[in-house]
């Protein structure tokens, strides 16, 4: 719209526009433009009812009183939302017997001309300012009211957007309906096609405010949610574990092999769910921006070599090897239990996802910087999956591999968004097939 303004502003001169047509035409894109630009409700009501009056100075052609009223569809009924700010209006304010935001029109009101232009979407004229606000009151009152303004003409404009009558714009004048020239009328007919926009606009904004509100707020109790029953759960699996790890290693007594079986069964899936426990528990806090980091000076290797030592009994159940190549002291500085996550969850993946060969890492310094790679030989990623594979409850190898072999697709998003809280990074190279090798770094020690 405001580019048809324009165009129509480049063509004055060839036009031969007088000087007054140049100057609503002018003032009209500059209403456009300021009307167009609001977002917020509240603020578009106000503009819309006064300025008009002050870029267009229609004051001093005797718009004495602009009102803007919209279709309420829950009551059914049509309501003022804002009138502008002039003495007439003030004094219409001082007299009228119901409070201005309580007059409401109902739809089914067939003789109130208000319903009428909503319904029909067409303008309409009256010299008798108790049309527009028929039944609320007596008639009477509302025609003392109009003298008392020396309101002489009200026009009324149906706002329309999309096809659809969203209300209308009372515009009361002090003078007839036929000193109100042609010009004149198509300028208020812009004007409200215009308002029907911004209405519509501001509208759709306040609605998406409103939501997304309501998604945060519903955001923030999942996270409690979650938080509050990770804490919750992982207490009594903790306990749970370690009873049952204390039996198997023979502290209760001697168990027999079948019971044996059920006991690990149990303890293994036990430990699974302690996993998932933790790792609910960290994606609240690394959300809500809660996790929090003690940065200090360690040796990798030394944390590497104690960490892999617990897996291989995993691996060895699968005949698999696990092998570290050890360089010098290697310092690192970092959280050195998250790092410790960060290997449980990258071995135990390749254990997992691995079948025949084995798991080797290694660790190198890059600058300032130390570098560690997780290689195996299993069955690699497909190169559509890799992107997917940081990202919340994403499974490579088309899902169906990792179905299988279980897991929630919540590990390496974790590692990722531990390795940037450390000032660390990790990546992927992987060829279908002849396996995967998992690269982090992380900042180098002293």
């Amino acid at each position: 719209m405001m580019i048809r303004r324009l165009k129509k502003l480049k063509r004055f001169k060839s036009l031969k526009y007088s000087k007054d047509e140049f100057k609503a035409l002018s003032g009209l894109w500059r209403v456009d433009r300021i009307i167009l630009d609001t977002l917020n409700f509240k603020e578009l009501t106000h503009e819309v009812v006064n300025t008009i009056l002050t870029e267009l100075d229609y004051l001093k052609l005797g718009y004495q009183i602009i009102v803007l009223t919209l279709v309420n569809k829950k009551k059914d009924i049509v309501e003022r939302i804002s009138i502008s700010k002039t003495k007439s209006a003030a004094t219409a304010l001082r007299e009228t017997p119901i409070p201005f935001k309580k007059i409401e029109i109902p739809l089914s009101a067939n003789n109130n001309l208000l319903v009428r232009a909503v319904r029909s979407k067409k303008i309409y004229f009256t010299h008798d300012l108790s049309d527009v606000l028929y039944p609320q009151a007596n008639r009477e009152i509302w025609r003392q009211i109009q003298k008392a303004c020396e309101i002489k003409t009200s026009m009324i404009y149906p706002i329309i957007a999309k096809g659809e009558a969203l209300g209308a714009m009372i515009f009361s004048l002090s003078k007839g309906a036929d000193e109100v020239g042609k010009y004149e009328k198509e300028i208020l007919a812009g004007f409200t096609n215009a308002v029907g926009i911004a209405v519509e606009n501001a509208s759709l904004y306040q609605r998406l405010k409103k939501t997304n509100k309501r998604l945060k707020e519903v955001s923030a109790f999942k996270d409690e949610l979650v938080s509050f029953t990770s804490h919750e759960l992982r207490t009594p699996l903790t306990g749970i574990s370690g009873s049952l790890s204390t039996i198997l290693e023979g502290y209760a007594g001697k168990v027999s092999p079948k019971l044996k079986e059920f006991i690990e069964g149990s303890h293994n899936e036990s430990m699974r769910l302690l996993r998932l426990v933790n790792n609910l528990l960290n994606i609240s806090r690394i959300e809500a921006g809660r996790l929090k980091y003690e940065l200090l000076d360690f040796d990798l290797n030394l944390t590497i070599e104690e960490t892999i030592e617990g897996l291989k009994k995993q691996a060895e159940e699968k005949k698999l090897q696990v092998d570290y190549f050890a360089s010098e002291k290697v310092m690192v500085k970092a959280d050195q239990e998250k790092v410790r996550e960060i290997i449980i969850n990258l071995v135990g993946n390749a254990i997992k996802f691995t079948d025949n060969g084995g798991i080797s890492l290694s660790v190198f310094n890059q600058g300032k910087a130390v570098v560690v790679a997780v290689e195996d030989t299993g069955r690699g990623v497909l190169p559509e999956d890799q992107p997917k594979l940081f990202k919340k409850f994403e499974r490579g190898q088309g899902g169906k591999t990792s179905k299988k072999k279980g897991g929630t697709g919540l590990g390496l998003y974790i590692c990722q968004n531990l390795l940037k809280g450390m000032g660390g990074d990790i990546w992927l190279r992987s060829e279908h097939g002849q396996g995967s090798t998992f690269y982090f770094v992380l900042p180098l020690g002293e």
